[in-house]
């Protein structure tokens, strides 16, 4: 029997097409893709804010300044009354006692104090060289942690 061109043409391919399968797969992406994002910002619109409740305790190397604030507007800074003018005075003294050691400060803010007053603190703690800033949380119950 002759062989031509053409009968070598109609043979049959044994791999896997998985032009299909990949076509299928972008489209999904693209499905994802666009969904995720309406989906976690319809969740995070509800979401309330009086937060601070952390699972973790973190420890510190040494004992830092810590800012009091208080939704009534009053502050401390440890155990001193302060206001957002006396602040930086304050924490430049507190500074220069502690001679050249790494300084770190830990705002306790209540849940509810506008956000302004802590970028004010953060800002003035900033002006006065402390870039180690934290904030004092409570911590959570385990059955609350993930939920």
């Amino acid at each position: 029997m002759i062989r031509t061109k053409r009968s070598l043409a109609h043979k049959q391919i044994s791999g896997i097409n998985i032009t299909p399968f990949t076509d299928i797969v972008l489209v999904l992406l693209i499905i994802f893709m666009v969904a995720v994002p309406s989906l976690t910002a319809r969740q995070n619109k509800g979401f309330l804010f009086p937060l601070p409740k952390a699972s973790a305790n973190a420890t510190l190397p040494t004992t830092p300044i810590i800012v009091y604030l208080k939704v009534d507007g009053t502050m401390r800074l440890n155990e001193t009354p302060v206001t957002f003018a006396t602040l930086s005075q304050l924490l430049g003294q507190e500074i220069a006692v502690r001679q050249g050691e790494a300084v770190t400060m830990v705002i306790r803010a209540e849940k509810t104090v506008p956000y302004q007053q802590i970028i004010t603190t953060i800002d003035i703690a900033r002006n006065n060289g402390i870039n180690q800033i934290g904030f004092g949380t409570q911590q959570t119950d385990t059955a609350e942690v993930g939920g």
